[in-house]
């Protein structure tokens, strides 16, 4: 019991002395050096404006901030007539602007922007973000657009979803039926290997010929002179005379 005791106020503790960090707030750096906000004023006409609010803090001054705001292709962003007189470098692009700032330590820094937004339906994400060398932090916000206007969601809150389909259930059964007969699959028929094989043919070979062999005296067969220096037992090899009815071996 005593050593759980110890354990409980050794991470009481700790919590004390970390503070805030990135899971109690999401849109800060790692150790907190260096948070931001985004922020958009309700309401949201369709098809209209939105005045988008950023606020950036730091525990340190720092004399090249870079802050950046991304949001959606079809989205543009209206140049400032007059940009803050920290605010230099600025860059706009396609989805997005950023530039260059000096802010100083607990002292907010809030930058304002306006964006067009197309009138269509659907989610826009607008995402802020503050950078220097050593820290970064980030944050979002979603507007979900109707035809009766724009709901802000912040992060870390849901967003509805978007109704899906009709449960199978609540179908009239006549058009389920005939959904379900569009959906029949034909089973391909399925083929033997055999009847899918090409058939090969040999060609026919010739029958082997029969030799018949040929009648005993047909042939003359003379004896010749046993040459000298050979035994008289050794008998010289025949000499055939005439053509034989089939090849020799």
């Amino acid at each position: 019991m005593k050593r759980v005791l110890i354990c409980a106020l050794l991470l009481a503790s700790l919590a004390a002395c970390t503070g805030s960090s990135y899971f109690d707030r999401p849109n800060c750096s790692a150790r907190g050096e260096l948070c931001i906000e985004v922020r958009a004023a309700e309401p949201v006409e369709f098809g209209g404006q939105a005045l988008i609010t950023v606020t950036v803090t730091s525990d340190k001054n720092i004399s090249d901030l870079g802050v950046s705001i991304y949001y959606e292709p079809d989205v543009v962003l209206e140049v400032p007539q007059e940009w803050e007189k920290e605010s230099r470098d600025a860059i706009i692009w396609n989805m997005g602007s950023s530039w260059k700032t000096t802010t100083e330590a607990d002292k907010p820094l809030v930058i304002k922007r306006t964006l067009l937004l197309p009138p269509r339906k659907g989610n826009f994400r607008i995402k802020a973000m503050a950078s220097t060398d050593e820290f970064r932090a980030a944050d979002v916000l979603y507007i979900l657009m109707t035809p009766d206007g724009g709901k802000v969601y912040l992060s870390g809150t849901g967003i509805p979803r978007t109704p899906g389909p009709e449960m199978l259930g609540t179908i009239d059964p006549i058009l389920l039926k005939t959904l379900w007969a569009r959906l029949t699959v034909t089973a391909t028929p399925i083929v033997s290997p055999s009847a899918m094989s090409t058939p090969v043919i040999y060609p026919t070979l010739p029958a082997k010929p029969t030799l018949t062999p040929a009648p005993k005296g047909t042939l003359p067969v003379t004896q010749t002179p046993t040459p000298t220096g050979t035994k008289g037992t050794e008998a010289p090899p025949p000499v055939i005379i005439g053509t034989p009815p089939y090849p020799y071996p």
